[in-house]
């Protein structure tokens, strides 16, 4: 950006559509700050940014490059029995992602509203996986074991896989529904 122009080209965009930016300390961050994760469309510029929340492709593949590297890092941990132990309330977590999600954004939309910092992020997380971690000891053996939200989802699509249109039928497998089309025809060979 620097030696390419680019942050040239980002400076006359910024003093031709966001006027109001031209005065502050870094107008490029000030217009990104101000677009909630919108990338602003006045110059073709701004797609070559990879600054965090930019939305544009360079902080999408880094995100994806950071995402693998710790799927990565999780898998080398996973290999000895001691660390799959110790990181197994994480995994646990991870079966329940829709509940912790939807209660950490209820969290705040009421009484964590304006919660910032390490502080309460620590807490939510250390709540949460001790939250699953027990629900799943609570109801391993049952159809609750993968969390409220989830077994609900599950309840809701295995109802609505069994009904099937004509001409189809199902073959529950595992708690799973395989379509298939019937098709009329010979008798297989035996």
């Amino acid at each position: 950006m620097e030696h390419g122009g680019g942050r040239r080209a980002l400076l006359a965009a910024v003093a031709r559509h966001h006027a109001w930016a031209t005065d502050r300390a870094d107008p490029v961050r000030s217009v990104l700050g101000s677009q909630y994760g919108a990338i602003p469309s006045s110059d073709w510029h701004w797609l070559l940014l990879s600054g965090p929340y930019s939305q544009t492709p360079f902080e999408t593949l880094g995100n994806a490059g950071v995402g693998a590297a710790l799927i990565g890092l999780c898998l080398l941990a996973c290999r000895s029995r001691r660390t799959t132990a110790l990181l197994n309330p994480f995994a646990v977590l991870g079966t329940m992602a829709l509940s912790v999600y939807t209660l950490h954004a209820l969290a705040l939309a009421t009484f964590a509203s304006g919660a910032r910092g390490w502080g309460p992020l620590l807490w939510f997380s250390a709540v949460s996986v001790a939250g699953c971690w027990a629900w799943q000891r609570c109801f391993a053996g049952t159809a609750l074991r993968y969390g409220p939200l989830e077994s609900g989802l599950r309840a809701l699509t295995r109802t609505t896989t069994t009904a099937t249109a004509p001409g189809r039928t199902t073959t529950p497998s595992a708690g799973t529904a395989t379509e298939t089309t019937v098709r009329p025809g010979p008798p297989p060979a035996p």
